[in-house]
């Protein structure tokens, strides 16, 4: 049970830490374009952090800059999910095709 705890709390810290790194980047960037500009975004951060976790050792100093690479990685994520997935969608641009893992669908498909 205790194990349960911890990993909630530290689920609840890296939200946290995930949203305030996302309003950063939000203030900073411009809004993603496109699909294509996302992806290629998130791969950049994503070779930061491939970079960052094999360049550094296993201490507190590697472990704090890749806690700040890994925030940037997900606050990239989520605002392509904002910027461009689910704007999209909910403008009509592309379709809900009955995929499990997008909002509101039973992951049934269509009749």
């Amino acid at each position: 049970m205790d194990d349960n705890f911890e990993q909630e709390k530290l689920a609840k810290l890296s939200i946290i830490l995930i949203m305030f790194e996302l309003q950063k980047i939000i203030d900073r960037l411009p809004p993603i374009s496109s699909s294509e500009e996302g992806l290629q975004f998130i791969q950049q951060k994503v070779d930061e952090l491939l970079l960052i976790t094999l360049s550094t050792n296993d201490d507190e100093n590697g472990s704090k800059a890749r806690l700040n690479v890994a925030k940037g990685v997900a606050a990239t994520a989520m605002r392509f999910m904002m910027e461009v997935c689910l704007k999209k969608s909910k403008h009509g641009n592309e379709s809900n095709n009955g995929s499990a893992d997008q909002p509101g669908s039973t992951g049934a498909g269509k009749a």
